[in-house]
């Protein structure tokens, strides 16, 4: 058997982290579940474990997802493989309710009142928890208490028709005088098992020790409640009520406890927001500013601001002022000189040259429209024709500027036809490109109208080499990415039907794992691996039973085959692969039970002793009616050595003769 140890895949996509303890029927572990991507609590049995103990465990991941309630911690489900069997649970950060022993008793009423709505949950469904105990509370991250352990020592079983009823086990800190007397469960055995938690939260101890004996617990009067806070009256009396040595002296329902844990909290809850007393805080005004039009504060300055002198003004006013002239100067640069420091420099001025008689005759106005002079432009730009008429002056001159200094070129908004313009390879290179990205668009328009994916795909690629970040590429990729995912969902939606329909529960299984791979969240694909994940498990194990009849022999097994009957036949629109497994594990369980006719030969001498049977005595021909299983034979004869020998009973098959003789002299 493989070792328990972190790293231990356990279960398929169930990986172990580190052990949280060992309970009453095997370890509990935190454990990585990569198909929820979180950390959850698997409790579980080795692979040798007892079928009495891994049927018990199925039966707490049965009973919990039945009776589903925020204060339950929930369960997952139930699983085996070759490392063994395990329970998967949500994993509760926040401890057990053992770290509230001392604490306040608003947290711990708090408590009480959460754990009181799950336990009358429970009574109303039928259910007894028997087993509340602060191990058995936990806590999520927000502090609120779940139930946990429902069957490690607890055994569920159908009463009736109006739910289930857990007898025996419990611990014995909690259990009621009648719980440990062996009377048949009832919901005051919860309500004294919670007035024993409230009683060991607010007091540090439980009422009565684990080794109380029974007529301690029956007779005497549970200890006060000695705490290190003010616990009200009506707490004390309440949890005195609930550890009533009689059923009548409790509150009659969990409801009723609830109710009552409700008006303490009422009770406590203004206690605990009072406003603590604060030291008093003496306020000094802030010092005063010349010029800002501030009041000046009442009352003393502070010793370290009194001026020394009084009948002087204070030399610190010296500074205040030189911090103001700064000021004064600092807006005068911003609101003045860095404005003109921003205005673009003048143009160069043109010189006027014979060559170029127009632009003597242009106003100055038009400079800034001309192009530049031949030794600055490069030789392979083509020079515009200046205009054959001067735009008319403005109507208002602008101002002279200063003496020495060059008026600005400046283009004036004007309208006025614009030059002919050559186009050189260079200023048509954009033109051809967005015709080149037009035409990689309407590729993919035409690749996707006709479901080609990858067509479409390289004709994204080209147009984003030509325009990368335009809008209409991006909202192509994201059309695309959705129809060719939605295709795909709808492709293997239909091929993990068409395997349900074939009853091939792991290769359906593996199709919606897949489809969840590309969405998450879709309905489908998560209904459907819930399905075929717990048919998958079902079908293996029926055909586990129908493979290895001799194990239906042993009392343990059969009666988990008969529970695993029980879940199959509750299947809804069974296949015929299903149908056949039901029927041969119903004759494999009727011949397990049917005596097969077994003949041993001797010689008259040998004393024959057959296990889980009986001594038959010497003889020389016996036939027995044994039911099919595996038996051990030993004969024994004064002066000769024992033989023994296995017996293999099959069902609906007698085993040749056996011959026992001691033959071997010693």
């Amino acid at each position: 058997m493989t070792p328990l140890e972190p790293g231990l895949e356990f279960l398929p996509q169930l990986t172990l982290v580190r052990p949280l303890g060992q309970g009453g029927m095997g370890e509990a572990w935190v454990a990585r579940d990569a198909s929820r991507g979180e950390e959850v609590v698997v409790k579980v049995l080795p692979a040798d474990a007892p079928e009495e103990r891994v049927a018990l465990l199925r039966r707490e991941a049965r009973l919990v997802r039945k009776v589903r309630h925020p204060g339950i911690v929930p369960v997952y489900g139930f699983a085996q493989g070759i490392h063994g069997a395990a329970v998967v649970l949500r994993h509760m950060k926040g401890g057990d309710a053992g770290r509230l022993r001392g604490a306040a008793p608003l947290a711990v009423v708090r408590l009480g009142r959460e754990l009181a709505e799950a336990l009358d949950h429970l009574h109303r469904l039928g259910v007894v928890h028997r087993d509340v105990k602060p191990a058995n509370v936990l806590l999520d991250e927000t502090g609120r208490a779940h139930l946990a352990d429902f069957g490690i020592a607890a055994v569920a079983r159908p009463h009736d028709d109006e739910g289930l009823v857990l007898q025996g086990g419990g611990s014995r800190a909690s259990m009621s005088p009648q719980q440990r007397a062996g009377e048949p469960a009832q919901p005051a055995d919860d309500v004294y098992a919670l007035g024993a938690l409230l009683h060991e939260l607010l007091s540090g101890r439980p009422p009565f020790s684990a080794t109380a004996t029974d007529d301690q617990v029956r007779t005497q009067p549970p200890p006060p409640l000695g705490t290190t806070h003010p616990v009200p009256e009506s707490l004390r009396a309440l949890v005195a009520s609930m550890l009533a040595k009689t059923p009548e002296g409790r509150p009659p329902d969990m409801a009723a406890v609830e109710k009552a844990l409700r008006e303490v909290e009422k009770e406590l809850a203004p206690r605990s927001s009072a406003p603590s007393p604060r030291p008093e805080v003496r306020l000094q005004a802030p010092p005063r500013v010349p010029g800002v039009g501030v009041a000046p504060a009442a009352g003393p300055l502070p010793a370290a601001e009194a001026p020394a002198h009084p009948g002087r003004p204070r030399s610190r006013s010296l500074g205040q002022v030189a911090l103001l002239g700064f000021l004064a100067v600092a807006v005068l640069f911003v609101v003045v000189v860095l404005p003109r420091l921003a205005e673009p420099p003048a143009p160069p001025t043109l010189a006027v040259s014979e060559a170029e008689p127009a632009m003597a005759e242009a106003p100055a106005e038009t400079v800034a429209d001309s192009t530049p002079p031949p030794e600055a432009r490069p030789a392979s730009t083509p020079v515009a024709p200046a205009p054959a008429e001067a735009p008319p002056a403005p109507a208002e001159a602008a101002p002279a500027p200063p003496r020495g200094e060059a008026r600005p070129a400046r283009a004036l908004p004007r309208p006025r036809a614009d030059p002919p313009r050559d186009y050189t390879a260079a200023e048509q290179a954009p033109s051809r490109a967005g015709e080149e990205f037009a035409a990689a668009m309407s590729e993919t328009q035409a690749a996707f109208d006709r479901g080609d994916w990858p067509a479409a795909r390289q004709a994204l690629a080209r147009a984003g080499a030509l325009q990368p970040g335009s809008p209409a590429l991006v909202d192509a990729r994201r059309r695309v990415d959705e129809a060719e995912r939605t295709q795909a969902l709808a492709r293997q939606r239909e091929v993990a039907r068409d395997l349900e329909a074939k009853e091939d529960w792991r290769r359906a299984l593996a199709e919606y794992e897949a489809a969840l791979k590309l969405d998450p969240a879709v309905a489908f694909a998560l209904e459907g691996r819930a399905r075929s994940s717990r048919r998958a498990v079902l079908a293996e194990k029926l055909d586990f039973h129908i493979g290895h009849p001799l194990r239906l022999a042993t009392d343990a097994v059969a009666h988990e085959a008969e529970l695993l009957l029980q879940q199959a036949h509750e299947v809804g629109a069974a296949g015929p692969r299903h149908r056949q497994q039901v029927a041969a594990l119903e004759r494999a369980l009727v011949a397990a039970r049917t005596p097969v006719a077994v003949v041993l030969e001797s010689d008259g001498e040998t004393e024959v002793v057959v296990h889980k049977v009986g001594r038959l005595g010497t003889f020389e021909r016996k036939t027995l009616e044994l039911r099919p299983g595996t038996y051990t034979v030993i004969g024994t004869r004064s002066g000769y050595r024992d033989v023994r020998q296995q017996l293999v009973v099959k069902p609906a098959a007698a085993p040749p003769p056996l011959v026992v003789r001691c033959e071997e002299a010693i």
